[in-house]
């Protein structure tokens, strides 16, 4: 076999690899996932194409390049690779049209016109040497190479003006799936396309060099294999080093049978031929998953204990760290043992734990929130399965190579998402890493089901000693309420007395005592209301109207003021609560909004009253200052009190009320400037 021979099989062998390689991939994803965009139905065809047109070329380089006169298996293989090609083209075109987003699907005309001109072109090869009018069969097929290249070179200028529009700067990098187009993919195609142009010029001048024929298979093998194999790069060395070893291992073997075959009986050698061949068969068989493991660890630096490493580190993670921790410690376990770039757990509540090199800025802003997590894919692993994810945030992987997204989740919750990053070696996860990922994250889940049963009975525990703690203070203030309300009382009649004597002295001192003596009586006042317990008499009632009536009662208060009072309720939300009950919660809560607006030139109070999945929602909002964050988490603290004068216990009584009614309150800064409350009780 000579030098150019040996250089063009390689030339076709391993982009055929290639291709074999990204098909079987694509086939396996689109038979689990069943993807619905028509872009992953036709890749594995394309491929399945290119691939079988690669492999006729490598027959033709098996066989001398230019052999005369062509035998009938000769022209066979010729009329299979044009057909091939032709496939490939046509399909190839067609995809195209599903890469832009969103997609632009093709008319039934445009898919009757590329499959039919590449129909025309295919039937032309079969019939070309009775249809083309020609004195001779040479110059008859030169006719029809000229017009197949021709084709070739059409099809791929349409191509390529569609993919520029589409393509982005940059070099190849994982994230994103793998029809993130770049700009180094359009040059190689232009490569490609300068190619044909070239065989189009070496057909017309009746070239037949081998050396030209393989600098053009040479590009163009090269130019449409080096996506494909960036995108698919871990899988294909992984694939080439298999066949590499067990290409050594077959010639070792040959080689062995030779040399045996000089000391055996001329009957036996084909059976010794036939024997170790046998005996190859079956050793590389029983040795491809330690071969596998070699080439991870050579290639990949992965061990192939990676799956015990990271059950026996989770087993020993304590759920007492807390949620957080747990997090922070699998996510820089995993990217040490997986050798990962990065590693990020974003947990439900939007909280990140990052590991390695992962930039989670973008992906933040676009990741879904709340139920809306649920609608991801169940599992995206390797870059190829991203397209299941939405747009905004397939993008964002694009850009932070992210490659894989598992969600965290047990029988019982879903505590968030596992998001790994990779380099291009790494963007595709074979099945044993898959699976080594799935029963990482599901052991974690089980952990952070612990960690959470465990931190909601700490808080548990805290809320009863706070709860008995509360009570102990509650009964200890009733009682020095009692104790300080008769002295309170006489020395308030006594002051008042002396203020009501005419020409008393010290007049303005009485009214500062006087005064002073009032906040005190509202005080003991508060303190025996909030340490009452509360004795709810329920009974059907409009939470609207009520709303209304009590902004009724601060009407004659407002007028002529500089504050609106407004009341906004779709129709009526009747709820089963206490009515003096309610009432006292929305007077407190209307009554520190018109406080936090005191000295403003103008202001807005508003009471919106809505039902809502089965409870009643009561907001009160204001256009006030607000309140520092720091101070929210205070507000219902019994004697927190931000102003001056206060005592602390108004909103400490209204969170009382309401969970007497089994709902809660909440105080957030309202949009734009202000404090907006929200109370939400059941319907019944």
């Amino acid at each position: 076999m000579t030098t150019i021979q040996i250089v063009g099989i390689s030339l076709r062998l391993l982009p055929a690899l290639v291709w074999a390689v990204a098909g079987t991939q694509a086939l396996r994803f689109l038979l689990v996932h069943r993807p619905p965009s028509m872009l992953y139905r036709l890749f594995p065809l394309m491929a399945a194409s290119v691939t079988a047109g690669f492999l006729i070329g490598v027959v033709y380089w098996l066989g001398g390049f230019g052999a005369e006169p062509p035998g009938r298996v000769t022209k066979l293989l010729y009329l299979g690779n044009d057909l091939f090609i032709l496939t490939a083209l046509a399909v190839f075109r067609h995809m195209v049209r599903y890469l832009p987003v969103p997609e632009e699907p093709p008319s039934r005309a445009w898919l009757a016109g590329n499959y039919g001109s590449a129909a025309a072109v295919g039937l032309l090869a079969i019939t070309f040497p009775v249809v083309i009018p020609a004195p001779t069969f040479e110059q008859r097929l030169l006719v029809y190479r000229a017009i197949y290249v021709s084709y070739e070179l059409a099809i791929l200028v349409l191509c390529m003006r569609a993919l520029a529009r589409i393509a982005r700067r940059g070099g190849w990098r994982p994230g994103g799936g793998v029809i993130a187009l770049r700009y180094v993919d359009v040059a190689l195609l232009a490569a490609a396309g300068l190619a044909i142009a070239g065989a189009l010029v070496l057909i017309g001048r009746q070239a037949s060099a081998p050396h030209l024929w393989l600098m053009v298979d040479g590009v163009i093998g090269i130019a449409v294999t080096l996506p494909i194999a960036a995108r698919f790069l871990g899988e294909t060395v992984r694939v080439t080093a298999f066949l590499v070893l067990a290409a050594a291992a077959t010639a070792a073997a040959f080689l062995a049978a030779g040399a045996l075959a000089g000391v055996v009986a001329p009957g036996d050698r084909q059976l010794l031929q036939l024997g170790s061949s046998t005996l190859l068969l079956f050793v590389v068989m029983l040795l491809q998953p330690r071969i596998n493991e070699t080439v991870d660890a050579l290639f990949l630096r992965t061990s192939r204990r990676r799956r015990q490493v990271l059950q026996s580190f989770v087993h020993e993670l304590s759920p007492e760290l807390g949620t957080v921790e747990c997090c922070r410690r699998a996510v820089a376990e995993a990217v040490r043992v997986e050798q990962l770039r990065g590693a990020a757990v974003i947990l439900r509540g939007g909280e990140a734990v990052t590991a390695g090199e992962i930039d989670l800025g973008r992906v933040l802003d676009v990741w879904p929130t709340g139920e809306a997590q649920d609608e991801l894919p169940p599992q995206v692993l390797g870059d190829y399965g991203l397209h299941g994810l939405p747009l905004a945030l397939r993008e964002a992987f694009s850009e932070t190579s992210i490659v894989a997204t598992m969600p965290i989740a047990s029988p019982r919750a879903r505590h968030g998402h596992l998001l790994l990053s990779t380099g291009l070696l790494r963007a595709y996860f074979p099945r044993d890493d898959a699976d080594t990922l799935v029963a990482f994250t599901d052991q974690l889940a089980l952990v952070l089901d612990a960690s959470e049963l465990l931190e909601r009975a700490v808080a548990v525990e805290r809320s009863l000693a706070h709860a008995e703690k509360l009570a102990l203070i509650g009964e200890l203030a009733a009682r020095i309420a009692h104790e300080i309300r008769n002295p309170v009382t006489a020395a308030k009649s006594l002051a008042q007395q002396l203020a009501r004597e005419p020409d008393a002295p010290f007049a303005e001192e009485h009214e500062l005592i006087l005064g002073e003596l009032g906040r005190v009586e509202r005080l003991v006042a508060d303190l025996l209301r909030f340490s009452r317990r509360e004795q709810l008499r329920r009974e059907p009632t409009d939470v609207a109207a009520l709303a209304r009536e009590t902004a009724d009662a601060f009407r004659t208060r407002l007028d002529g003021s500089h504050v609106t009072l407004d009341v906004r309720a779709d129709g009526a939300a009747v709820a089963e609560v206490d009515r003096d009950k309610m009432r006292q919660v929305l007077l407190n809560l209307v009554e520190n909004a018109l406080d936090a607006l005191a000295g403003r030139e103008r202001g807005t109070v508003t009471i919106a009253v809505a039902r809502d999945d089965g409870r009643v929602t009561i907001g009160v909002r204001d256009d006030g200052p607000g309140v520092d964050v720091d101070a929210l988490p205070h507000l219902f603290e019994p004697f927190f009190s931000l102003k001056p004068h206060g005592t602390g216990l108004g909103l400490a009584i209204v969170k009382r009320i309401v969970e007497a009614h089994g709902g809660r309150v909440t105080a957030t800064p309202a949009l734009g400037s202000g404090l907006a409350f929200c109370i939400e009780v059941p319907l019944a």
